[in-house]
């Protein structure tokens, strides 16, 4: 039998233009409003689209990625397939030979560290890269969202030591980095989050915090900026770069500026700057 993990369209390099990007839409957990899964059919292609779910994260992965594909057709998507993989078998030719038309991908929720667990570092996770890098949507909701950024909340934290130091301290891991510029966390609102960008933020003032609430989404476009779509509203962190603190003491103040924005706003990564 040939080999077909030698085959030139699962080479990246072949089959995407690093300096091309399509479009992230990226959820914050809870209900996901029909607008926004609507919008991640018509970006990936409508009634053409070939979309990709990845349901590893949850708890009960087939029966979500059944659900969720009943949920996509019936939005008008042309064809969805769920891919349920571990590390082991994430570059088994059959995975990769499904990428290779996709035009979309969708990372259900559950915990984000099952997905960087069994995605991080193989090839498969190259041809998801390849999705975007030609024009495609890259999609995902609650964890699904928070591996959009290099950096990623993973869900654990402790106490700060000592009585008077106070606050938490907010663990990180590899995301996979498809959103340079921001950190994401999600369930934002519903779950008073604020104080993880706070920390994280301090942390990592070269970089913006983007809290997602839930039944709302952040569109990212390849020009660098997104606009807000859902029910609730998201908040941008961004902190003053001269007031960054180290890795093992966050009991310094600095400045963070926050942002409201509720749908319909569009925001500038780049620039940091609200546009409207």
């Amino acid at each position: 039998m040939q080999d077909v993990r030698s085959q030139e369209p699962f080479a990246t390099s072949n089959t995407a233009d690093p300096r091309a990007r399509g479009h992230l839409v990226i959820i914050g957990g809870g209900e996901r409003p029909e607008p926004i899964m609507r919008r991640i059919v018509e970006l990936a292609g409508g009634a053409q689209s070939d979309l990709v779910i990845f349901p590893m994260a949850s708890e009960a992965p087939l029966a979500v990625a059944a659900s969720q594909r009943a949920e996509l057709l019936a939005l008008g998507a042309g064809r969805v397939d769920a891919v349920h993989c571990t590390r082991e078998d994430a570059d088994d030719p059959a995975n990769l030979m499904r990428l290779r038309s996709a035009t979309g991908v969708f990372f259900s929720g559950g915990d984000q560290r099952k997905l960087t667990a069994a995605l991080l570092g193989t090839r498969l996770l190259e041809l998801v890269r390849a999705v975007y890098q030609r024009g495609g949507v890259l999609s995902g909701t609650s964890a699904g969202a928070a591996v959009m950024s290099r950096i990623m909340i993973t869900g654990d934290e402790h106490p700060l030591d000592g009585p008077a130091v106070g606050g938490r301290y907010i663990h990180t891991a590899s995301g996979f980095g498809f959103i340079e510029r921001a950190i994401i966390d999600q369930h934002f609102l519903k779950r008073g989050r604020h104080y993880r960008l706070n920390s994280l933020i301090a942390r990592h003032p070269e970089l913006l915090g983007i809290g997602i609430d839930e039944a709302t989404a952040i569109v990212v476009s390849p020009d660098d900026t997104f606009t807000t779509l859902g029910d609730s509203d998201v908040l941008v962190f961004a902190a003053d770069r001269s007031t960054r603190v180290s890795e093992t003491n966050e009991t310094a103040d600095p400045r963070i500026d926050i942002a409201s924005l509720p749908a319909g706003k569009r925001f500038c990564l780049s620039r940091n700057q609200l546009l409207g």
